[in-house]
């Protein structure tokens, strides 16, 4: 361990992340305004058109026949 570094149990780590998340989630629900409908329609054109970044089955298994050795499949 570095000096000045201090290490804390898995359970009070989930502990203080999840204190966070609920203070951020009720900090931002309160201050968060309503997106504009610029905002709103500029997003349902981007869901529209974008492509999908998640490969598909197909793309995951051609990738994996392509690039892993015989013995290792």
């Amino acid at each position: 361990m570095g000096a000045g570094r201090a290490t804390i149990e898995s359970e009070h780590c989930r502990a203080i992340c999840d204190e966070i998340g609920d203070r951020l989630r009720e900090i931002l629900s309160r201050d968060a305004p309503e997106p504009s409908a610029h905002l709103l329609q500029l997003l349902s054109r981007l869901e529209q058109k974008a492509p999908s970044v998640v490969p598909t089955l197909e793309d995951m298994q051609r990738y994996r026949v392509e690039h892993v050795p015989e013995d290792v499949i």
